[in-house]
């Protein structure tokens, strides 16, 4: 059980009078935010640059403790993610990338094997 107090889509985080950023889904599991952003795109450069802009924008919203998701096609997620973390530094656990695979095997529950696990 994920046990997450509050869930949403399409949060839109404004500053002034402009959207900022968009996170297409945020959830808190007490007072961890945990932020998912999707992408239909295969390609690895766009899918890192995503990934790179959700990891910022999660930490600039809920600090340190922020954990960040990418939904993609990729074939090879955690590749994608090996290329992502060895040219950047995150902190331990708090990126994860989900693939081809994970969604079509089912994202609810690698959602909620990543959540509860940390």
């Amino acid at each position: 059980q994920s046990k997450l107090s509050d869930y949403g889509m399409n949060f839109k985080v404004k500053g002034g009078h402009e959207t900022t950023f968009e996170f297409d889904v945020a959830a808190l599991r007490g007072y961890r935010l945990y932020a998912f952003s999707c992408t239909v795109d295969a390609k690895d450069k766009p899918t890192k640059m995503k990934l790179f802009e959700a990891y910022q924008r999660a930490r600039q919203l809920g600090g340190e403790e922020a954990r960040v998701a990418l939904v993609c096609y990729s074939e090879d997620p955690n590749g994608l993610l090996d290329d992502v973390t060895s040219s950047n530094f995150f902190v331990e656990d708090s990126v994860r990338v989900f693939g081809k695979r994970d969604i079509q095997a089912g994202l609810a529950n690698a959602f909620q094997d990543w959540i509860t696990k940390l």
